[in-house]
Parts: C-alpha cells; sequence; structure tokens
C-alpha cells in the first residue's frame, strides 16, 4: 500500500446484502465494531445506509495511519469475515482506501486528462442531517454545489448518498485532483461537518479485484478458523 506512515487513513467500505443475510451482516458488524475501538491507531467508524437503494450501506473508518490499519485488516476473526462476506452475503461490495489529498499543487501521477474508470480522488463530505430533511430532498450533488464551475461535472465519475439518524454522508469520486479540489473549494459549509478529498491508493470491489490483497488462500483458512473457535456472534 502506497500510503504515507505517518498520515490519517480513511477507509469506504460500500456494501449491498442479500437481503437474507442482512441479520448475519448485522452480527459481524457488531463483532468488529466491538473489536476495532481498541485497535491501537483506531480514529472512528461511522455507520450509514443508502438513501435509495435497499440493503445497502457504508462504513466510514479513519486510522491514524497505514501500519495500524494494516494490522486491523490482518486480525484473524477479520480475514474470515471478509471471507465470509464477500463469498456469503454481498450481493456487490466496494472497498476504496487513501490519504487525504493536501495542499494546492499537482501530485505525482495526477493529470488533469478526465480517462479514469474509476475515480482516483474521493471527496467524503459528512454533515448534520437537518430534522426536516427526507430522502426525496438528497439530489444531485449538482444542486447541493451550485456554485462549481459547470466543467467540473465532465469529471464526475460517481457519487451516492448514505444517512444516519443524525448525520449524512456524500461521496463522489473524481477523474482529476483538480476538479476534486475545486468541487470542495466550493461546498457551502456547514456547522459540525467534514469534508476530506481523498487520493485513492487502494480500490477494489467483489468482482473488480484488481488492487485487492494477493492473500485469498490466507482468507480462506481465517474462515475456517473463524468458524472452528465459534467467533460468530449471529
Amino acid at each position: 500500500m502506497a500510503q504515507s506512515d505517518n498520515q490519517e487513513v480513511f477507509i469506504c467500505f460500500e456494501g449491498k446484502y442479500h437481503a437474507e443475510s442482512v441479520p448475519k451482516a448485522l452480527g459481524y458488524y457488531e463483532t468488529l465494531s466491538e473489536l476495532v475501538t481498541h485497535q491501537p491507531g483506531f480514529v472512528s467508524q461511522t455507520p450509514f445506509v443508502s438513501v435509495d437503494q435497499d440493503n445497502a450501506q457504508v462504513l466510514y473508518v479513519k486510522f491514524d495511519n497505514a501500519e495500524h490499519l494494516h494490522a486491523w485488516k490482518n486480525l484473524p476473526i477479520h480475514l474470515g469475515i471478509q471471507w465470509d462476506g464477500r463469498h456469503e452475503m454481498f450481493v456487490d461490495y466496494r472497498l476504496r482506501i487513501g490519504n487525504e489529498a493536501l495542499g494546492s499543487g499537482p501530485e505525482e501521477g495526477d493529470s488533469d486528462q478526465i480517462t479514469l474508470s474509476t475515480g482516483q480522488y474521493l471527496l467524503l463530505w459528512q454533515y448534520p442531517r437537518h430534522p426536516n430533511e427526507t430522502d426525496d430532498m438528497c439530489g444531485h450533488m449538482a444542486t447541493m454545489v451550485p456554485s462549481a464551475p459547470p466543467a467540473v461535472w465532465q469529471g464526475l465519475v460517481d457519487a451516492a448518498t448514505y444517512k444516519s439518524d443524525t448525520e449524512m454522508l456524500r461521496i463522489s469520486s473524481w477523474a482529476t485532483r483538480r476538479i476534486g479540489l475545486m468541487v470542495k473549494d466550493s461546498i457551502p459549509r456547514v456547522d459540525g461537518d467534514g469534508l476530506n478529498l481523498i487520493r485513492v491508493e487502494r480500490d477494489y470491489g467483489k468482482y473488480q479485484r484488481q488492487g485487492a490483497p494477493s492473500d485469498a488462500t490466507r482468507c480462506q483458512n481465517a474462515a475456517h478458523e473463524h468458524d472452528k473457535e465459534g467467533l460468530k456472534r449471529c
């Protein structure tokens, strides 16, 4: 992984469950949530559900550096749950990991050419949910960022909106750093929000495995141990 050892690491895990797997998924989430809060370097973890897709959610997680994240991801129980989740619970999922894109100058490997099939830069905007805000009020990013130059929307690769009881999370990915920064600078900030532009270093899903760890055998073995030791709590 290419993250800086000293930079905070952001993890965005979006998943859509098979309907019959929701109780099992909740059990896994409770198990991991209890464990992760005690891990070295853990900063925060917030779950949200999709505003427009059933059985879809996102986990937005932060660790203080890549080394601590690596240690967490390689705990046997975590490896086992990852394996079970990939093969049993999810219709599909996507995991994106990266560091904040700091500063305003160009980064190595960045380009203004809009040619990426997956956004290299991920904008994560977490803000308090208005008491009267309903799902049908969660429109396109353009409605939330009216001051952004029209040309930036050519660089929007994908976007999704999620909610909790008290907060909203808007996720959008952008083809270039320059465009991502333009949108970030155009967002109307509100009290209590958080806004980060992330340079994505690792991006993979259930079927798109480029960028995934090459440890399938180890994950499978961990899953068997996970079953054998009775660590499932669902």
